[in-house]
């Protein structure tokens, strides 16, 4: 019989931590302001980008943390703790990215190195009609 273990590690614990403290300090409180707006502002944009939970489970070689899409979860399970949309909005490019990664090539992935390198980054689509 193989048992499973289900606990998080310590860092897996740490970065979901760090999103929910974010998440109680930054995204709860003004969340009515945020809804209203259709928007989170840029400076919340930074701010979770300056705690590198933008990009938590693309590649390190791609500008990203290189942890797996437990933590991503995990992140996003806490960031809609405090605030359901701006976790969806701090998302970026959201499942964007991995297409570009898989199929990109070499452009795709300096697009997605590019893309997070802006702490303040938004979501695009890239259309080639060639």
């Amino acid at each position: 019989m193989s048992m499973f273990e289900f606990s998080l590690s310590e860092e897996e614990e740490m970065v979901r931590k760090t999103a929910a403290d974010f998440a109680a300090e930054k995204l709860f409180p003004p969340f009515r302001e945020h809804e209203a707006a259709g928007s989170v502002p840029g400076s919340l944009r930074s701010a979770y980008g300056e705690l590198g939970l933008a990009g938590l489970d693309i590649p390190e070689a791609q500008g990203g943390s290189g942890l797996s899409s437990l933590v991503k979860s995990l992140v996003l399970e806490s960031l809609a703790g405090g605030d359901a949309a701006a976790a969806l909005a701090l998302d970026g490019a959201g499942p964007a990215l991995y297409p570009l990664l898989e199929m990109g090539g070499e452009t795709g992935a300096g697009l997605v190195r590019e893309f997070l390198s802006k702490k303040d980054a938004r979501g695009w689509v890239v259309v080639d009609r060639e």
